[in-house]
């Protein structure tokens, strides 16, 4: 295991609409939970695991995480970015959205490698040619820039602190493309569950 005081920020605190208000994190595939099949993947990697959700009382089987709320209401997945940095003891956190249930530990520990050999503000991969934002390394010099547009933008974005950053981009290789897929609505779900994917 690479030596690393980076900490790892899961964010379940979206409002899942587009599955009826279930919580994503806790839905059930390949005989786990989302969240759990992710746990069990990578939390080993990390020594310090933050939880940054508005839905509290649905993860108290996770002790051994650090479960918060959102320090802004209403603001989107950089919120839960903020969040992460501002709670975590670590230089940079790892940003993992809780609908990517194919995560594998190996791109993680490439990621940790190229953080540390890089040094930028934000590692984030490109899923032939896509910015994957929520499966990326946030270093603490990213925070003021974040709560700049927290404060001022009206509906905040994730690219919206881009240009005020160093940031690394590297190209997934092809075997790697799975394990960024996110599940954002029920009809995506429901494919993934007839198709029983192991990826």
């Amino acid at each position: 295991m690479i030596e690393h005081d980076i900490s790892l920020a899961i964010l379940a605190g979206g409002k899942s609409t587009r599955f009826n208000s279930v919580n994503k994190a806790l839905l059930p595939i390949d005989n786990h939970t989302f969240l759990h099949k992710v746990v069990e993947q990578i939390e080993s990697l990390f020594d310090e695991k933050l939880l940054i959700t508005n839905r509290k009382d649905e993860f108290k089987d996770f002790s051994n995480f650090i479960i918060t709320e959102d320090l802004f209401n209403n603001a989107g997945p950089l919120a839960g970015i903020y969040t992460a940095l501002k709670k975590c003891k670590g230089s940079a956190v790892f940003i993992l959205a809780c609908d990517m249930p194919y995560v594998q530990r190996s791109l993680i520990e490439k990621m940790i490698g190229l953080f540390q050999e890089y040094k930028p503000d934000v590692l984030m991969p490109l899923n032939d040619g896509k910015i994957e934002p929520l499966h990326a390394i946030y270093s603490q010099t990213t925070k003021k820039n974040i709560e700049k547009v927290l404060r001022f933008s009206q509906f905040p974005a994730i690219r919206d602190f881009f240009y005020m950053s160093n940031i690394h981009n590297f190209e997934l290789d092809e075997s790697e493309r799975n394990y960024v897929i996110n599940i954002n609505s029920l009809s995506e779900y429901q494919q993934h569950i007839h198709e029983s994917r192991y990826i």
